[in-house]
């Protein structure tokens, strides 16, 4: 056994995170890297650095990754919250590293990977450490945020990034459930006036920036970034709004940039943004449940598709509301307004998560890999 190792990567489809959590592990792993792709998967994994060469197919369709993966050898497999091939690469005899970016989210833990992976690690955030005490015999690691390091700022900050992540998954599609997109291009003509001088760099996937493009005040353009150019974008902005998702939440925090909170668009940033608002990073107001009393809140999701259906249901009465779109406007503008107090707060929430992961999940797997290697 020689050389570097020959590593399968399947990052769960669903959002950035996961693909963005891979990346911040291999930037510090000697190994071959080919990652199974597709939708937001594709627009991050395809064009980066980090990984050696993508396979196009659903990793949601383990029949079909079976057939992908046929006739190639792998030495390991990093799997990014996507339970749906696990038991393909088992029964390939693929040993599995296994990293649940959202472990406190769902409400079961008794899938078989638990159990069989050479190794499995959940990302830190609150409520992880309880989940772990109280369900898991054979328990995670916990690691710290998996994030890329930002790049240095090439010049003066100016501007404002607004991040929205890719706004698709199993469950949307910005063409056919627009109603996200509605609230936040609303949101930002109303606001435009108090964001900083310089340009408003609105990320998102494809299919959103599209739906977008015609919706944006003057000064915005909104474009689907490689991480690279991405990062940059956050590290040279002075002012960041960001959908409550999780990897960019974090980055901004490592950056230490003024964050602004966007409401939520599915049933995770819902979940997320109530740990956002408990931890002082946002003063409630802006989550979906406060706005449609209609819509609960639990504590884990049993069922995300059908709670994803009640979140676009309500995202459909909040975007014909005129007195909700307003409540909205009026909590970002004040956040806005008291971003650099929130700052300290925001200090000590990062303090809590602990140091970046990534690089102690690369080196756990590249000890992993040595061990092997001895006679």
């Amino acid at each position: 056994m020689s050389g570097a190792l020959r590593l399968l990567c399947d990052a769960n489809p669903m959002a950035y995170g996961s693909s963005s959590a891979l990346l911040s592990i291999l930037d510090h792993l000697d190994a071959d890297a080919t990652a199974l792709v597709r939708d937001v998967t594709a627009e991050v994994l395809a064009v980066d650095g980090a990984v050696d060469r993508t396979l196009a197919v659903d990793v949601k369709d383990p029949a079909a990754v079976d057939r992908a993966i046929e006739g190639r050898h792998f030495d390991a497999a990093l799997v990014v919250s996507n339970l749906s091939c696990v038991e393909v690469y088992r029964q390939r005899g693929i040993p599995i590293f296994f990293v649940d970016i959202l472990y406190w989210y769902t409400a079961r833990k008794d899938h078989p990977v638990w159990t069989h992976a050479a190794r499995t690690y959940a990302q830190a955030f609150p409520g992880v450490r309880e989940r772990i005490e109280s369900l898991t015999s054979r328990p995670p690691a916990i690691v710290g945020p998996l994030i890329r390091t930002t790049p240095a700022r090439s010049t003066v900050a100016q501007g404002t990034l607004v991040n929205l992540g890719g706004v698709r998954s199993r469950f949307i599609d910005p063409a056919r459930a627009p109603m996200f997109i509605d609230c936040v291009a609303h949101i930002l003509r109303e606001v435009e006036p108090l964001l900083p001088p310089g340009p408003i760099l609105v990320a998102a996937g494809e299919d959103a920036c599209r739906t977008l493009r015609s919706r944006l005040p003057p000064r915005a353009t909104a474009a689907c970034l490689p991480q690279a150019d991405y990062l940059q974008a956050l590290a040279d902005a002075a002012l960041f709004l960001s959908a409550p998702g999780l990897n960019a939440i974090f980055e901004a925090l490592w950056r230490d940039i003024p964050l602004v909170f966007l409401p939520p668009q599915n049933a995770t940033q819902v979940l997320q943004l109530a740990r956002y608002e408990a931890g002082a990073l946002v003063p409630p107001g802006i989550n979906l449940p406060r706005l449609d009393p209609t819509l609960h809140l639990p504590a884990q999701i049993e069922d995300e598709e059908a709670y994803t259906r009640c979140v676009l249901d309500t995202l459909q009465r909040i975007s014909r509301s005129t007195d909700a779109l307003n409540a909205m406007v009026h909590h970002v503008a004040d956040q806005i307004h008291r971003a650099p107090e929130r700052l300290e707060a925001c200090r000590a929430w990062r303090a809590s998560l602990g140091e970046p992961g990534g690089p102690t999940l690369a080196a756990d797997i590249d000890r992993w890999w040595h061990e092997r290697a001895r006679p």
